[in-house]
């Protein structure tokens, strides 16, 4: 896991964005990766009917895979559940 967290540490040192997509994901918020909603709101992409389209390249962290994925096709936006 250190080395998937310096990895984070490294591309945001050199001024990219990075974006999860999980709910409150403190690990996230530590590192200053940014919930996907965000790229909509810096205009990097959209999300419309369940699907993200992006305007470039986006980094997508996948916390629980330890990879970041580059994203530059629509993808679907699964709706997460709290499993009790």
């Amino acid at each position: 896991m250190q080395n998937f967290v310096n990895s984070i540490k490294d591309r945001i040192t050199k001024g990219d964005i990075l974006f999860y997509n999980t709910s409150g994901n403190p690990e996230a918020f530590k590192l200053c990766v940014r919930h996907l909603s965000y790229a909509e709101h810096i205009g990097l992409g959209s999300l419309r009917k369940g699907f993200f389209t992006p305007n470039s390249n986006v980094s997508l962290v996948d916390f629980d895979k330890e990879e970041i994925n580059i994203v530059s096709a629509p993808i679907k936006v699964v709706k997460l559940k709290y499993l009790s």
